[in-house]
C-alpha cells in the first residue's frame, strides 16, 4: 500500500513588533528636570485642591451632624413640629392644639440665638420651654430622670432670670451653680442667674447641649376658671405680677362677687422724671414713685421677681404695649391707694 506524502509544517504566526517605552521616559524625565519647579507646584496645587475639598466636605458633613444633634436635643420625642416665621404663631394656637383638638402631650417652645460673652462670646441658642409639658419629650427636665434635682426645678420655676446649661459647657468655661450670666438679647443686656446643670447619660444629648442654653417660657400669667360651683384664680408665680394682677383684676372680682359696684381705678397724668427707651411687646406698669418736684421715679429694677419696688413705690404706671417713654412725658398713674381703697 503507498504511504501518502506529509503535510507541510505550518507556518508560524508573525511576531507583534516589540514597543520600548525608554525613549518617552527618558523625554519626560528631561523635561521634568528642566521645569522641576514647574511640575513641583503642579502637583502641589492639585494635592491641595483635593484636600481643600475633602476639607469641605467634613466641614459640611460636621455642620449638618451637629444641626442634627441641636435639632434632636429641641424637638426630643417629638413626632411633629409647627414652627413660626418670623412673625412667630398665635400664643392662643397651643390651646387650640391641646384643648380644642386634643393633641397631647405637646409642648410649646420659644428659641432665639443670643450672645453670652461667658460662654466665649459664640451665638448660643436661647430656648425659653414649658417644664411642666416637657417631660413626655425630653426626660432631663424632670427630677424623676435624675438630671435635675428637686431644689434646681424650684427655682427654674420660681425666680426670674434662671437658666440652665449643660454641666460639660459650664466646667468648659469655668461657670458653676450660682453664676451669673450677661445675655445679649437683641443689644439689650439680661442678667441670668444658673440655677441647674443637665448631665445627660448619652455622649449625643451631651454633646447637641453644648451651645443651648434653656430658660422658662413666658406665657399668659392669668387663669380663670370653675370647677362645679367654684371660680378658680390662678395668679403668676412671680411676687410683683401676682401682687399687680391681684388688684387689678382678682380683687375687682371679688368686689362684684359682694354686689359691689365696678369702678375702674383712676389714673392721674404726670410728667416722667425718666426715660424708658426698651418697652416690651405687653402692657406693662412701672414701678414709681412721686417726688417733691411732682414728678414720678422709676424703681431702678423693674424685675416682676423685686417685691421691693412695690414697697419702695406708691403706684403704678400703665405703659401701653411697644411704648417708650422719654423724659418729661406725661404718663398715666395709678396710685396703690386707688387700687386698694
Amino acid at each position: 500500500m503507498a504511504r501518502q506524502p506529509a503535510a507541510p509544517p505550518a507556518a508560524a504566526a508573525p511576531r507583534a513588533p516589540r514597543t520600548h517605552n525608554g525613549p518617552l521616559y527618558r523625554l519626560a524625565w528631561r523635561r521634568a528636570r528642566r521645569h522641576a519647579l514647574q511640575y513641583v507646584l503642579f502637583i502641589l496645587g492639585v494635592a491641595i485642591g483635593v484636600a481643600m475639598m475633602v476639607s469641605i466636605d467634613l466641614a459640611n458633613g460636621s455642620a449638618r451632624r451637629a444641626f442634627a444633634l441641636s435639632t434632636d436635643a429641641i424637638t426630643g420625642k417629638a413626632t411633629h413640629r409647627i414652627a413660626g416665621g418670623p412673625g412667630g404663631l398665635d400664643e392662643d394656637l397651643y390651646r387650640r392644639i391641646r384643648v380644642e383638638l386634643g393633641f397631647s402631650p405637646a409642648a410649646p417652645v420659644v428659641e432665639d440665638y443670643v450672645g453670652v460673652p461667658e460662654l466665649g462670646g459664640q451665638p448660643v441658642r436661647l430656648v425659653g420651654i414649658d417644664p411642666f409639658a416637657e417631660p413626655p419629650f425630653r426626660d432631663y427636665f424632670s427630677a424623676a430622670g435624675g438630671q435635675l434635682d428637686a431644689a434646681a426645678l424650684s427655682r427654674f420655676l420660681t425666680e426670674p432670670n434662671s437658666v440652665i446649661l449643660s454641666a460639660d459647657a459650664a466646667a468648659t468655661n469655668g461657670i458653676a451653680l450660682g453664676d451669673t450670666l450677661t445675655v445679649n438679647v437683641a443689644g439689650r443686656r439680661i442678667p441670668a442667674q444658673v440655677v441647674g446643670l443637665l448631665r445627660p447619660a448619652d455622649d449625643v444629648t451631651r454633646r447637641a447641649l453644648g451651645g443651648i442654653l434653656f430658660t422658662m417660657r413666658p406665657g399668659k400669667p392669668m387663669m380663670l376658671g370653675q370647677r362645679g360651683r367654684a371660680v378658680v384664680l390662678g395668679l403668676p408665680g412671680n411676687p410683683v405680677s401676682s401682687f399687680i394682677t391681684f388688684v387689678l383684676l382678682v380683687r375687682p372680682f371679688l368686689l362684684a362677687l359682694q354686689g359691689a359696684a365696678a369702678a375702674l381705678p383712676a389714673a392721674l397724668p404726670l410728667p416722667a422724671h425718666f426715660d424708658w427707651p426698651r418697652p416690651d411687646k405687653r402692657r406693662e406698669f412701672l414701678r414709681v414713685r412721686r417726688n417733691a418736684a411732682g414728678g414720678l421715679d422709676l424703681f431702678a429694677n423693674q424685675s416682676s421677681g423685686v417685691l421691693t419696688s412695690a414697697v419702695w413705690g406708691d403706684g403704678v404706671v400703665d405703659n401701653p404695649p411697644a411704648h417708650p417713654i422719654a423724659r418729661g412725658e406725661t404718663v398715666r398713674f395709678i396710685p396703690f391707694s386707688e387700687l386698694l381703697a
